[in-house]
């Protein structure tokens, strides 16, 4: 679900199809044709799932792993990315970009240096 909610904010992986074009000879065209059928495929499993991820089951990996240090530090960077995404999904970012107004100025400098330079260059030649 969480994966989901994300696609909204991540670039569209689409783009990457676009590269076929540059997949030289019949070999390697077949096997681009072949990678995106397996991403559509992939694509539209995950598409067609409505049941929520399972949560992880944290014991039963204790009692699997035997380096407790690394599965610690597995659920903690997991609890972190979490946390993290939770955070960035609930904020409004259309509104932050148009609180976004910092710059401008300079901006505007430019587009008026770029006018005065325009015009020298007119009355050179």
């Amino acid at each position: 679900m969480m994966r989901r909610n994300f696609r909204s904010l991540l670039p569209k992986r689409d783009r990457w199809h676009a590269l076929q074009e540059y997949a030289v000879g019949e070999a390697n065209q077949e096997e681009f044709r072949l990678v995106r059928a397996r991403d559509s495929q992939v694509s539209s499993l995950v598409d067609s799932s409505t049941a929520a991820p399972k949560p992880i089951d944290w014991a039963s990996w204790e009692s699997r792993i035997s380096n407790k240090e690394v599965l610690t530090c597995l659920k903690n960077f997991h609890q972190q990315q979490s946390a993290l995404l939770d955070q960035v999904a609930a904020e409004d970012h259309a509104a932050a970009v148009k609180k976004q107004t910092d710059g401008w100025e300079l901006f505007d400098a430019s587009v008026a240096s770029c006018q005065k330079s325009v015009e020298k260059s007119e009355t050179i030649l």
